[in-house]
């Protein structure tokens, strides 16, 4: 199996268990590969602090906005690496700060009906790529 994390990279491990994502990588995807499973994998979404509730913690200072995106670097980095396609959400789902739009979540952190409705075709296309 491939090493994983690699310098610079070895911060990885450390910024995925800070955000809380659960990210498939290494040996489910080595599987798959082998097994010609197309995969795909998805950027996280970006969060924002527009809906924070009066005694509650940002979700830009729970999931800081500078991990998100290196962890994101990161999987564009290994998908390409490793021949998977990257859905990348980023571009389509972040405000003029850079931050989740606040009409696609009301908590900052969970898309919405219009957040899912934005990221749907992108989801659709990223499968039709896997699948060519």
């Amino acid at each position: 199996m491939p090493k994983l994390f690699s310098e610079p990279e070895a911060i990885a491990e450390d910024i995925i268990r800070d955000v809380g994502t659960n990210l498939v990588v290494g040996l489910p995807l080595e599987l798959g590969k082998a097994n010609h499973i197309k995969v795909v994998l998805s950027s996280i979404l970006p969060v924002s602090e527009y809906h924070v509730p009066s005694a509650g913690v940002p979700q830009t200072t729970r999931r800081p906005m500078a991990r998100i995106r290196a962890i994101n670097e990161w999987m564009k980095k290994y998908a390409a690496a490793e021949g998977h396609v990257y859905l990348d959400y980023f571009p389509a789902m972040i405000d003029d700060k850079g931050l989740l739009r606040s009409e696609f979540s009301a908590d900052d952190l969970h898309p919405n009906a219009a957040g899912y409705a934005a990221m749907a075709p992108l989801a659709e296309a990223a499968i039709q790529k896997a699948l060519k």
